[in-house]
This record gives structure tokens, sequence and C-alpha cells, in this order.
């Protein structure tokens, strides 16, 4: 491991910067009695700390947009890896009476994928768009809210601010949101 790798996990570690790495595999509905859940666990950890290594700006100065950057990354990653897991499973020949059975779960585990994939883009879309609307305290909720999966009362207490400061926050992004999506349905 280099010296930069371990550097990369030393920051994840700190802070409770960590919760990221659970935010991404909640968001992806991973828990833990999925068999591969370890797995998909230390593949976050290492695609995080490949992208501090990788992170074209300083991280101490620009640490909000690293962790948006590195949320992005560590979700790409993971999904590219059920992506894989469903192809091999795919490729599996069905043998004996079973095989109709088997079949007709690999389609609907692909249909149900495709489904998956393509609700998930369309989130990370609606998440770019809307973010580069809001203003910086938006932003900061925003992403609090989404990546980090903080409550009102957390994200409140983290900016130093007001519960209802920080749900007029959330009405202003929610707001925007309503916006996006209504723009993006007419594309």
């Amino acid at each position: 491991m280099t010296n930069q790798t371990n550097e990369g996990l030393t920051f994840l570690l700190q802070n409770n910067r960590e919760k990221l790495i659970f935010g991404v595999l909640k968001k992806m509905t991973l828990n833990q009695s999925h068999p591969s859940y370890d797995d998909f666990v230390q593949e976050a950890r290492l695609t995080f700390s490949a992208a501090y290594d990788h992170y074209p700006k300083s991280i101490e100065a620009n640490e909000q947009s690293f962790m948006v950057y590195a949320y992005q990354r560590v979700y790409w990653r993971l999904l590219d890896l059920i992506n894989r897991q469903s192809n091999q499973q795919a490729h599996l020949e069905p043998t004996g009476d079973d095989s109709v059975d088997i079949t007709d779960s690999i389609i609907d585990l692909t249909l149900q994928t495709q489904d998956t994939i393509a609700e998930k883009l369309f989130t990370e879309q609606l998440f770019k768009t809307l973010y580069d609307l809001c203003s910086n305290v938006e932003q900061h909720y925003l992403v609090d809210c989404y990546i980090r999966h903080k409550s009102v009362t957390e994200i409140a207490a983290s900016h130093h601010v007001s519960r209802q400061t920080a749900y007029n926050w959330r009405n202003n992004v929610g707001k925007k949101a309503l916006l996006v999506i209504a723009q993006m349905n007419q594309e």
C-alpha cells in the first residue's frame, strides 16, 4: 500500500467521513444481509482512497467538493461491480427442470437492474443540476441531506443555525427540485 493510499484511508476514517461509504451502500439498498456486503465496503474504502489520490484540487480547501467527487466515484464503482455480478449470473447456464425458473429469475433481475440504473441516473442528473442552481448554504444542506444522510436537526447543529433556518433551506431546495424535475420531464 502506498503512502498516498494510507493518507486517503486515514482521511476517510477521520471526522466520521466513513458515513459517506455507508450512505452509498444504503442508497444502493445493499445491507449487511447481502452476501458480498463486506466486499463492497472494502471496495468502497479503496475507491475513496483512490479518489483522494486523484483529486485535482487541494482537498483541505475544497473538502465539500471532494466529498461529492468521492461519493460519485464510490457510487459508480459499486454500481459497476453489481452490474458485473449480474452479467456473470446471466451467463450461468441453467440445467434440468429448473431451467425455466432460473431463466425467468435472471430476466426479472436484469429488468429490475435496468430500472434501478435508469432511476439512479435520473437521480444523479437531478442532484447535479439542482446542486448548480442552489446557493452556497443550500448546497451545504443538499450535500448534508443527500450524501451524508443527516437529519434537519443535525444539519442545523452542524451549521450553527436554528432548525427553522434549516427547514427554510430544505423548502428552498425542494422548490428548486420541483422546477428541475418539471424541466427534465419536458425534455
